[in-house]
């Protein structure tokens, strides 16, 4: 039975795609350097015009993979994003190298408008820039093809343009020789001076990442062997293009699309993770190389040393490589220190409503227009740190530093072995998902869980590492986008473990057990059930959890309760234990299991309603009530202020009628925000002025009605406060909980996208 462990115990385990760039990036430095040439002419052709081919379908195939092409009735985010930044560099690369296209004399040629077009569009305006339009505009030809043809066709179709490209590059001593086919490519070679472009050369290697994504993976033996096979004869085929002198370039060989098919599933097979660096770096090396050739020929001149930096031919390429990756390591480490700032300025962004200038309530740090007038909080209430400023309807203000403070007053309720689990699944109950993870991230927490596969896909684009665990179902047919995110896996019952495997997709996985509950999770008393899920070949099993679905009671009968789910959780994991299977992480404690039962021998503790400081009311939910701060707080305007009559109705139904005369708000936030419809009539309040407003009559989808009879203070556009507080006065989630009859989570992650979160520190 095979053996499966939580992360370091199975095999190769390491950013196989970002580090193999490196290796694809140093091989187009030799095909530019000639490493080998001062010792061996034969040797020096097979490492860079054979071996050294693989570097750039590498880069192609590895973008298909992660492309997100065209389809029916889908916009084409991914394209547009991927565009406007090759456009970007392609732009900067262009002024990078032009000091050497003037040094060159490359303005002196006398080129026509069509000339540097075709330059700018194909050939690229420096020898090794080429790759950067054929990028593009292999997406956008990859993207078209999928779209109005099919993956299927589309590949068909990439691989004819494909064959049309080797007619026109390694085979074209053999097109030359056909009259037809010679016409042909004379009239190619007037748009473009090589068929290793966008057009033939970059479709099929995009599409063949794809593919590779979108379908079962192949097993490692058969990959294996299928690269050295295509090895081998791409070796021989190479070799035998030269000796018959057919080669008009070498960029594409028959064999090539093969070689990258088998070698891209084998990295995949060991590829964990990610490395942003080396992914930076590689690029780099790749657009500053030719600057290094020209460096280190001008050392070699200037210290009289030519025989060293130019003639050795291995000296040269190593000091070029070295001065690509310094400069390179310089490039990546400002990309990394610019990501840093992106995900500042998102935070940022955030806090515009609807993407316009700011004019509600921002932290010092978060306001963008540094010259738009910003009145200080005059106003009682809300969070320190937070500024007013007029105009939106409804919104929820949200403590950072809270809910950071709350995760270390919970990381020390645990025993210094077991790690924080942050849950911030329905966008983080309500606060955000990702500006609360990063922030989070910040302060050291490197495990997150979500409920479904987007939210893990949204946490992993806005840059979120460590551990993603998805606690829902996903559908089996979907394992490749868990393993392209990198994304942990609950596996709920045997049969699904069964189905996920078939996908051949490796995916990290966590069984859930189910000690109790009886919501998912393989039955607690059923080892052998989870004993089947390790011999498994796809499954990557990284821990084991459980349930407590009474820990936030303390009568006997639930105390005595959880206690017996957890001697069923634990002897289960001494079962599995001792048959020599690693049971990797161990989770069974939530937010209440964390207060409640800190001793647990868990590795891990998914803390969820707890992170943003609201709790149960009741009394007998917690035996020690832990130091944690509220995190959000929801606020909306006057809409209106009127005065009625006794006998008048108010809202829907005519549910409230008028005592005596009274004057009445109509507050602009409802249940389609989120306000739960059973504040109706509730004995509630909302807080204006930092006094008691009693809700009356029924909520409505987009306004509810107070009245403001004894805060004749009241007017239009006036700040009510729902949750929070104001003044001496405060609303907790708990009370207005409590008044709608349910419990903080839900009220929290009701609140809708209509409400503006801004985000700020205490």
């Amino acid at each position: 039975m095979r053996k499966t462990g939580g992360g370091q115990g199975q095999g190769a385990s390491f950013p196989a795609l970002d580090w193999f760039r490196l290796l694809a990036a140093a091989l187009v430095v030799g095909i530019h350097t000639s490493p080998l040439a001062s010792f061996t002419a034969g040797g020096d052709f097979i490492l860079t015009r054979i071996i050294g081919r693989i570097g750039v379908p590498f880069f192609l195939t590895v973008t298909g993979y992660f492309m997100e092409p065209w389809e029916k009735g889908k916009t084409w985010e991914w394209g547009k994003r991927y565009l406007k930044k090759m456009a970007v560099l392609y732009g900067v690369s262009i002024l990078l190298y032009l000091p050497l296209n003037l040094y060159s004399g490359y303005f002196r040629q006398g080129l026509s408008v069509w000339g540097y077009l075709k330059d700018l569009f194909f050939d690229g305006t420096f020898y090794h820039l080429w790759y950067l339009p054929a990028a593009m505009i292999g997406v956008i030809l990859t993207g078209l093809l999928v779209r109005t043809a099919g993956l299927p066709a589309a590949m068909v179709i990439g691989c004819g343009l494909y064959g049309i490209g080797l007619l026109g590059d390694s085979y074209y001593g053999i097109t030359e020789g056909i009259p037809l086919l010679r016409r042909l490519f004379d009239l190619i070679f007037r748009v473009s001076d090589y068929t290793r472009n966008g057009l033939f050369l970059a479709p099929v290697f995009l599409l063949e990442g794809l593919w590779i994504r979108r379908h079962d993976r192949k097993g490692l033996l058969p990959c294996s062997l299928l690269l050295l096979a295509a090895s081998a004869g791409m070796m021989a085929e190479g070799l035998a293009v030269q000796r018959m002198e057919w080669s008009r370039h070498d960029s594409m060989y028959l064999l090539l699309p093969v070689v990258m098919y088998a070698l891209f599933q084998l990295l995949l097979a060991a590829n964990r993770g990610e490395d942003r660096r080396a992914r930076d770096l590689s690029l780099a090396v790749y657009l500053i190389h030719p600057w290094m050739i020209v460096a280190a020929r001008a050392a070699g001149k200037l210290l009289h040393l030519e025989w060293l930096f130019i003639d050795q031919s291995l000296f040269h390429y190593l000091t070029v490589l070295t001065g690509s990756v310094i400069c390179g390591l310089i490039f990546a480490l400002w990309q990394e220190r610019m990501g840093m700032k992106r995900r500042e300025k998102n935070m940022e962004d955030r806090n515009m409503w609807n993407g316009n200038m700011p004019d509600g309530r921002m932290s010092d740090r978060n306001i963008l227009n540094k010259n738009m007038p910003v009145k200080k909080n005059v106003v009682a209430g809300g969070l320190p740190g937070f500024e007013i400023s007029a105009g939106k309807r409804a919104w929820a203000e949200i403590d950072l530093d809270a809910i950071c403070h709350n995760s270390r007053v919970l990381k020390d309720m645990l025993p210094d072995s077991c790690r924080l689990m942050a849950v911030v699944k329905a966008d983080g109950y309500g606060h955000g998902a990702v500006p609360v993870a990063e922030a989070l991230s910040r302060t050291g927490v490197s495990s997150f869980a979500v409920a479904a596969l987007e939210e893990g896909i949204r946490l992993r684009q806005a840059g979120i590492r460590g551990e993603i665990l998805i606690l829902g179902y996903t559908d089996p047919a979907r394992a490749d986008i868990l393993s392209q995110y990198d994304l942990s896996q609950t596996v709920v019952d045997l049969d699904y473990g069964r189905r996920l495997d078939t996908y051949a997709a490796d995916v990290k996985v966590h069984i859930g057990i189910d000690t109790g509950m009886h919501r998912l999770g393989i039955p607690a008393e059923a080892v052998e059930q989870a004993e089947e899920l390790y011999a498994c070949r796809h499954l990557r099993i990284q821990g084991i959890f459980s349930h407590l679905c009474v820990s936030d009671s303390l009568s006997d009968e639930d105390v005595v309760y959880t206690h017996w789910q957890i001697t069923r959780f634990y002897r289960l994991i001494s079962h599995l234990q001792e048959k020599g299977l690693d049971t990797g992480q161990l989770h069974i404690q939530a937010s209440f299991g964390i207060i409640n039962y800190p001793d647990l021998p868990c590795s891990l503790a998914r803390a969820g309603i707890a992170l943003y400081g609201a709790l149960s009311p009741e009394e007998n939910s917690c035996r020690v009530r832990p130091d944690l701060r509220p995190a959000l707080s929801l606020h909306a305007r006057i809409g209106s202020v009127k005065d009625i009559h006794m006998g008048d109705c108010v809202s829907y139904g005519r549910t409230f009628t008028a005592e005596s005369d009274m004057r009445i708000a109509a507050v602009t936030i409802g249940y389609a925000d989120g306000v739960p419809r059973s504040l109706s009539g509730a004995g509630g309040w909302v807080l204006i002025h930092g006094k008691k407003a009693p809700v009356i009559g029924r909520v409505c989808m987009d306004q509810l009605m107070a009245d403001v009879s004894g805060i004749p203070e009241a007017a239009s556009g006036d700040r009510v406060t729902l949750i929070g507080r104001d003044g001496r006065e405060e609303i907790t989630c708990e009370m207005l909980s409590a008044w709608c009859g349910t419990i903080p989570n839900e009220i929290l992650s009701r609140l809708g996208s209509r409400i503006a979160r801004i985000y700020g520190v205490s």
